[in-house]
């Protein structure tokens, strides 16, 4: 929980309302109708009294988006494994809060002029141009030129490179990204709005311009980013962690139920013994510390025994420890405490039993 609520995701969480503009197909038929409904759309928007910024997307990060293969011009390193692909307007990535490492972001004229430039993220230089500089390299989407796009041109230029972010859920790895200009496809549909305040009080004014630009034109799927993340990325590491916890709670129940049960065991198996000691003159310390002893050996070994089979399962569950390191020290050190401290209280009431003992009922029970 720690580690979801302190890592960088790459993009801001607060502040944001997104919502999907699903066009008709009827009434938008091709792309340069869409591309007009969208433009209108984003060119009103930022008139709305507290709307920062606004910005398209055909998917939306951290749900994924298009994914594709990508071909790198002029690079050693081809690589056949796809890449996602977003298809965003000029301020998408302003009002994300990507940062931009290098180079620049898209221009208005470029997005309405349909200029082929690209950005790409880190990890997509890691993967594809890790062999030199990456502004101006020409980058190829042989996808373009199918059906339904059949584009006549597939390849763009990169001139800037953003940083990585979150964009595959629960995936401890970052997928290499290119983004190019909406206007190339015209089907960007996801809408993300930066607002001043809280973005759910922005969702019917944000309607009224959607309206105002198509009358007949529905907004769904609308929610902020925190509840986006919280549905979708928190949610299961949170349910696993509620999980673990029960079935860890009940395991140590279980271990301090087992410590007790075998000491208490192992007292009554040695009464005479005890019985033999105190008559000699053993004190009520000596046989605490007995029966205490003989218990700790036990919660020794079982510890001991628990963090190799811990380590062992650790490897089965890397995949539900999100974003974590299951070979954490810290946790296992804290493990190994509250165990010992669990099994000592465990040791010392069949202990202090013990040290009660009357030596001549003891002896008599031979």
């Amino acid at each position: 929980v720690l580690a979801m609520g302190n890592m960088d995701l790459g993009i801001r969480t607060d502040r944001l309302l997104t919502m999907r503009i699903p066009l008709n197909p009827q009434r938008y038929p091709d792309a340069a109708r869409r591309i007009e409904f969208l433009q209108e759309l984003l060119d009103r928007l930022p008139a709305v009294p507290g709307v920062e910024a606004a910005g398209l997307n055909t998917g939306m990060h951290p749900l994924g988006n298009w994914n594709t293969a990508v071909e790198v011009v002029g690079s050693a390193r081809q690589d056949q494994r796809p890449v996602l692909v977003h298809q965003v307007s000029e301020d998408y990535i302003r009002t994300v809060g990507i940062p931009l490492l290098q180079g620049r972001l898209f221009t208005r004229i470029e997005i309405t002029g349909k200029q082929h430039f690209a950005l790409v993220n880190q990890s997509f230089l890691r993967r594809f141009l890790a062999d030199g500089q990456p502004l101006g390299r020409i980058l190829r989407l042989p996808q373009l030129r199918s059906a339904p796009f059949n584009a006549t041109d597939d390849s763009f230029q990169v001139v800037g490179v953003v940083q990585d972010t979150t964009n595959r859920i629960l995936a401890n790895e970052v997928s290499p990204e290119v983004y190019i200009p909406f206007t190339i496809t015209g089907i960007a549909d996801r809408l993300v709005v930066l607002t001043k305040t809280d973005p759910a009080t922005f969702a019917n004014a944000v309607r009224l311009q959607i309206y105002a630009t198509d009358p007949e034109q529905p907004a769904t799927e609308v929610r902020t980013m925190e509840a986006i993340f919280n549905e979708w990325v928190f949610a299961e590491p949170r349910f696993n962690l509620v999980l673990f916890s029960v079935f860890a709670g009940l395991g140590l129940v279980l271990a301090i139920v087992g410590v007790y049960g075998v000491i208490s065991n192992s007292v009554s198996q040695q009464t005479q013994e005890i019985g033999v000691r105190i008559a000699l003159g053993a004190d009520f310390r000596d046989i605490v510390k007995m029966v205490v002893t003989t218990g700790l050996k036990l919660l020794g070994a079982g510890i001991a025994l628990g963090l190799v089979a811990g380590l062992a399962a650790a490897r089965i569950l890397r995949e539900q420890i999100w974003n974590v390191s299951p070979f954490d020290p810290l946790s296992f050190s804290l493990v190994a405490v509250v165990l010992a401290l669990a099994g000592i209280q465990a040791c010392i009431w069949p202990a202090l039993r013990a040290a009660r003992t009357d030596p001549v009922v003891a002896l008599r029970l031979e």
